[in-house]
């Protein structure tokens, strides 16, 4: 049986990669790809699949290159992302050189907007995954050219083939093969789960039928996963394995109504809570109270909620059609049934002043979230942002080192330090507040391990 590699390729520092952005790990939390997730199950019926992330074993870019050389393997698929676009593909090459036979593979929604450019700029890469929910990947896999509905690759005769046909808006894949993905690195800070230990993570939905100007994946078509295709891999985590924390890594769990209340009800029915589960999703399902009580029924222990800004005419202009009154309700009611929340707020996006961030640093006081994450704007592949950076020659035709979590992109020096400013100070002031950091500590005191009170010291040196 041929062997396959799923690879999450070294980087400079710890990172995500989740198929739609990749960003440097905040706080030391990150989990593994979903796509490469999805894919470990649909190709291990026919191949001999292996996962490899060098940050779980520590091992830097040598390291990682001598493990791909001498795996015998006949394919990597590797997942990437603009953070890191350039090194991720200079890795692969140096695969390719050595070993001229081996099929390269790469997946990210990025190559929606800049597949063809990369495939022949890059004659060493085989293939570009745009859907990681169908099976592209296997045809490609077998040789089955004809197959192959929505990807960017290369046939036997090397000759190059752009298919990018949509999804049906429905799919399934067998259960992932979530032992290869128990890596050390991959956490959550205290008090996201009930009790800290292992996660898995999956997905309900594929890309996001929300078009914010700000985000990729508006650029992928929205399709959901079938709710008892779901329910097989719920059923195979409960009788095959001890670990009952999952991540819902979808843009929005709750997108699809009719869905959610389909997979909640079955979820409720049969484990009673007894999996405890994160998700993110939009505000506006979560004002009606009974969505946060169903959703706290079958399990959900916490949701993630983007605000972005407390600036209206901000959110307008991005289209994020979310107002802050909206995302405060649906807060309170996640709190009303005892679920935990995380709200994202992003600085830097055009439009935004000194009175919007002081309407932001406002919202956030008078929000009763558990978490607060705040990001920069980046005018990533596949977002009306980047459309306008380029008109307004704010960022290049050319991909290159955008990080959410790490330092202004769409400003010059002078403003940049007035960002990375503005985040500190939310950050402490959310935090660091008494009222806030006390009961925190308590209420997680029996879940913090050594790593993360050293974390803890050297994030709040980062704020000082």
């Amino acid at each position: 049986m041929k062997k396959i590699l799923l690879l999450n390729p070294p980087s400079p520092q710890l990172c995500v990669r989740d198929y739609y952005c990749t960003f440097s790990a905040k706080a030391a939390y990150c989990w593994p790809p979903q796509d490469l997730i999805a894919l470990s199950g649909r190709l291990s019926g026919d191949f001999q699949v292996s996962y490899y992330d060098p940050h779980s074993h520590g091992d830097d870019r040598r390291r990682s290159l001598e493990y791909v050389l001498s795996g015998g393997f006949h394919a990597v698929i590797f997942t990437t992302g603009s953070l890191y676009l350039d090194e991720d593909i200079s890795f692969v090459k140096a695969v390719k050189e050595r070993l001229p036979g081996i099929l390269i593979v790469a997946s990210s929604a990025i190559f929606r907007s800049i597949g063809e450019e990369v495939m022949k700029k890059n004659p060493f890469i085989d293939g570009l995954l745009l859907d990681f929910t169908n099976d592209d990947a296997l045809k490609f896999l077998r040789g089955d050219y004809g197959g192959i509905s929505g990807m960017f690759f290369r046939d036997g005769g090397g000759v190059l083939h752009l298919k990018d046909n949509a999804g049906t808006g429905r799919f399934s894949f067998p259960v992932p093969r979530h032992e290869l993905f128990n890596g050390r690195q991959y956490r959550f800070p205290p008090g996201v789960f009930d009790k800290r230990g292992p996660f898995f993570t999956t997905v309900a939905s594929a890309g996001c039928p929300f078009k914010c100007g700000f985000c990729t994946a508006a650029s992928v078509p929205y399709s959901r996963r079938d709710t008892g295709n779901i329910m097989e891999e719920m059923d195979w985590i409960w009788r095959k394995t001890d670990v009952r924390n999952i991540f819902f890594a979808d843009c929005s769990f709750t997108a699809d109504p009719g869905a959610a209340v389909d997979l909640c009800g079955r979820l409720s029915a049969l484990y009673g809570g007894s999996l405890c589960w994160i998700c993110n999703s939009r505000a506006e399902p979560l004002l009606e109270r009974e969505t946060a009580r169903m959703l706290r029924r079958a399990g959900c222990r916490m949701v993630m909620i983007g605000a972005e800004s407390g600036d209206e005419q901000v959110l307008k202009r991005h289209n994020k059609r979310v107002s802050p009154m909206q995302v405060c309700e649906a807060v309170v009611n996640c709190r009303r049934e005892g679920i935990r929340t995380l709200v994202y707020f992003i600085l830097g996006l055009p439009g935004e002043d000194r009175a919007s961030f002081a309407k932001t640093a406002a919202f956030i006081k008078r929000l009763r979230c558990d978490f607060i994450s705040v990001s920069f704007a980046m005018p990533d592949f596949g977002t009306a942002l980047r459309q306008e950076a380029l008109a307004r020659g704010l960022c290049e035709e050319t991909p290159g080192g955008w990080d959410h979590s790490g330092r202004p992109f769409l400003s010059g020096e002078e403003e940049g330090q007035r960002l990375l400013a503005q985040r500190k100070s939310l950050y402490r002031r959310f935090y660091l507040r008494p009222g806030r950091l006390v009961p925190r500590l308590l209420g997680c005191a029996g879940q913090l391990k050594a790593e993360d009170f050293q974390e803890g010291v050297r994030i709040l040196k980062s704020w000082l």
